[in-house]
């Protein structure tokens, strides 16, 4: 009776240990997974193959402690897959230079001042342009743009044609961050007829967000004119003030 009480001890421990080393091993698997799927580092994978391994040979006690780092089963992990597949995309947009094609509508007032005589007209228009992004440092990058505009008057129906040239810089608070603040200076050359004492190049500048998603971007703003297009000798001033939302996809 003794010899098989001993016997039944010595067959119960063989059995909780060949149970605990498969859950082992299969800890090693997930964890192979997770590494191919970039989840973890190949650095915290070494660290935790080396905590197994040493729980296999040694059997100390387990590493799912609240003083170790747990180690989550496979099928738990789609959500960080995920949370890695999104920060990827942003991360994409951040880092690779790029070129796209970019649609915005504006809508805004253009204010006319006449020897202390003001008057404004409410405008509308849109635009499209190629755009190359292009990398200057971390969390810094640039957009150049080159397209054709339009705006039309309200009151009186007119549109204006334009070619457009401009400039952006992106400011990024943190690197993978898809949220951007954007700065502007455009360029405009008129397509309409010369008319006298007045100029067909003018200056414009922006302030905006933007929001990096993967394939494209999205943006918003707003924009006010630099120069006076009338050049005469009269006290004659032009403004015209806009706010924006644009799309630009990646090609």
């Amino acid at each position: 009776m003794k010899k098989f009480i001993i016997l039944l001890f010595i067959l119960s421990s063989f059995v909780t240990y060949a149970q605990e080393d498969k859950e082992l091993v299969d800890k090693m698997k997930d964890l192979k997974e997770l590494l191919d799927l970039e989840v973890i580092t190949k650095k915290e994978y070494d660290s935790l193959t080396k905590v197994l391994v040493n729980r296999l040979v040694t059997k100390t006690p387990s590493i799912n402690s609240n003083q170790e780092q747990p180690i989550t089963p496979i099928a738990d992990t789609q959500q960080s897959v995920q949370l890695y597949t999104n920060a990827s995309n942003s991360d994409a947009n951040n880092k690779d230079s790029w070129w796209g094609i970019g649609v915005s509508y504006l809508s805004g007032k253009v204010k006319v001042e006449f020897e202390g005589l003001e008057e404004s007209v409410d405008a509308t228009g849109f635009a499209i342009a190629f755009v190359n992004r292009w990398n200057y440092a971390d969390g810094v990058k640039f957009e150049s743009s080159f397209g054709f505009g339009q705006s039309k008057d309200k009151e009186f129906d007119e549109k204006a044609n334009s070619l457009l040239v401009g400039t952006t810089i992106l400011l990024y608070p943190e690197p993978n961050s898809p949220v951007h603040l954007r700065g502007s200076i455009s360029t405009s050359y008129s397509l309409e007829e010369k008319v006298d004492d007045f100029s067909k190049l003018n200056l414009g500048a922006g302030l905006g967000l933007g929001i990096d998603f993967n394939g494209g971007v999205f943006t918003v703003g707003i924009g006010t004119s630099i120069t006076n297009p009338y050049t005469g000798p009269l006290d004659l001033k032009t403004k015209s003030e806009s706010f924006s939302a644009g799309l630009i996809l990646k090609f």
